[in-house]
């Protein structure tokens, strides 16, 4: 009966709590996994100098909040920057980690060990352990596999031009999710020219910034096809 009662408790929560079955995936195996004094709140509006804006998912423990946003495959890249931009700068979250939706589905367990790797002190030892040790695993697999059962010598397919074996070797299915980035962006010196554009242009409109970012990049480098291989490192 406690287990009939449990599920019935988690179906009416998984109800209201999220948007979207990705969502719901991670932040259930979340919630399962946190350490003493970490909370998990989701559905989080926070204020900002460019609006209200809605994380998906906020870990909470004494002197740290990460956010955590689970984007689609519509999500806009560069809108998304600035909304990381202002939620960081007005101290609503100290890092904001992105996670495709995809990765949910394919790799859920190499997205939790990238999260554990990054915030080790947000859930229990064992569960990051145990994460870590499985996405290991599953790097070496496909490792092997790939080099006893694919020939090195094999051409590219498909628009990144990987090989067979290296888009095996390196697909989400086959390692811890690198967070680095995300926390870069996040940090001072990764907000700084940002935030200058910001005071520089006056804007706090997330999508009147992205067009005036892009139109400043293209007018500094007009043969670069990639709008967002920006030279400030983002």
């Amino acid at each position: 009966m406690e287990h009939i009662s449990a599920a019935i408790a988690r179906l009416a929560r998984t109800q209201t709590a999220y948007e979207s079955d990705p969502e719901e995936a991670l932040g259930e195996r979340l919630r399962d996994s946190l350490a003493p004094g970490v909370q998990l709140t989701t559905q989080v509006w926070v204020d900002t100098e460019a609006g209200p804006f809605r994380l998906d998912l906020l870990l909470t423990r004494p002197g740290r909040r990460v956010a955590i946003e689970v984007d689609g495959q519509h999500h806009d890249l560069g809108r998304d920057r600035w909304r990381t931009v202002f939620i960081v700068s007005a101290g609503k979250a100290d890092v904001v980690y992105r996670v495709p939706a995809v990765f949910v589905y394919s790799n859920l367990i190499g997205v939790l060990a990238g999260l554990a790797r990054v915030e080790p002190q947000c859930f229990k030892r064992e569960q990051r352990d145990r994460w870590c040790e499985v996405a290991q695993a599953r790097w070496e697999q496909s490792d092997s596999e790939s080099s006893n059962e694919i020939p090195d010598d094999c051409e590219g397919s498909g628009e990144d031009s990987w090989s067979p074996k290296e888009g095996w070797r390196f697909s989400s299915r086959a390692f811890a999710m690198n967070f680095r980035g995300d926390i870069y962006e996040c940090s001072a010196r990764g907000l700084e020219p940002y935030l200058d554009f910001v005071r520089t242009t006056g804007l706090r409109d997330v999508d009147l910034l992205k067009q005036a970012w892009e139109r400043r990049y293209r007018a500094h480098a007009p043969s670069h096809a990639d709008t967002f291989a920006d030279p400030l490192s983002w």
